[in-house]
């Protein structure tokens, strides 16, 4: 049956390719000699991208095969695989691939690797090391996206704390600083490790009143994920709360406005 659809396929409607990918999905992995077409779907940003990944993801195994042997072969590239229109949570052997492309001279691809390995959470012997050499890529990208899937781990968590912590107070970026901030929530959500670094961030960007409105947007990131731990941590972010307003009066930002509505 496959082989009859692959042949249909070429002259078909849009509509009646739609429905023959359909079918391939249907089918599942005994469908495999459709990974090529599917792929090159992908690639192209062909009819009905959903419908492709669907079906890829019902080729399970299959679909990793063909994949590695493309991109060793030249025929793929990672740019090509169309990551946000199919789960990839079957596709565990392409960690150690994506983990190489770290290092890749594209900033860029670096900065999509980093934001995919995280959707790997069940590899973190290998994932985890990765992630944490590349909190100091030059490129500040590569940096924010390795903070936000560090936080996708819940092993290892002492290395990865420890990592996002420094990142938290000394990143020379604030975005990269939110970031650490965020997955740092994310670990510890009783925030008994996490609240002395957001502490820090709050004291650091509001000090006087002449600091720039950069440094207000990292005073409001602070408050964000100040936010997301009180439920954990009321009394402490209470106290915080109202020894930060005594003594900067921090009620004049919109964003601690919110965050003492939830108190």
């Amino acid at each position: 049956e496959t082989a009859q659809l692959l042949a249909r396929f070429p002259d078909a409607c849009e509509g009646e390719q739609e429905r023959i990918i359909q079918r391939f999905d249907g089918i599942g992995p005994e469908a495999r000699e459709a990974i090529p077409l599917l792929l090159q779907l992908q690639k192209s940003g062909g009819v009905g991208l959903f419908t492709v990944g669907n079906s890829l993801e019902a080729m399970e195994g299959e679909a990793v095969i063909v994949i590695l042997d493309q991109i060793e072969s030249g025929q793929l590239e990672f740019s090509d695989l169309g990551w946000d229109y199919w789960p990839v949570h079957d596709f565990g052997p392409l960690l150690p691939y994506l983990v190489q492309r770290l290092d890749d001279e594209d900033k860029e691809i670096r900065a999509d690797v980093a934001d995919k390995i995280g959707w790997f959470p069940y590899w973190p012997d290998v994932a985890i090391p990765a992630l944490i050499r590349a909190l100091d890529d030059e490129y500040d990208w590569v940096r924010s996206k390795s903070a936000l899937s560090l936080g996708c781990f819940q092993e290892r968590q002492d290395d990865v704390t420890q990592s996002l912590m420094r990142v938290a107070r000394t990143d020379e970026d604030g975005y990269v600083r939110r970031c650490a901030m965020l997955s740092l929530t994310e670990l510890d959500p009783t925030g008994q490790e996490v609240l002395p670094i957001l502490v820090y961030c709050l004291e650091e960007s509001l000090v006087d009143e002449l600091r720039s409105q950069q440094e207000h947007y990292l005073s409001s990131i602070a408050v964000e994920s100040l936010g997301r731990i009180v439920r954990h941590a009321e009394q402490a972010v209470r106290t915080v709360v109202a020894r930060l307003n005594r003594e900067h009066r921090w009620n004049d930002i919109y964003e601690f406005r919110n965050l003492t509505c939830l108190l």
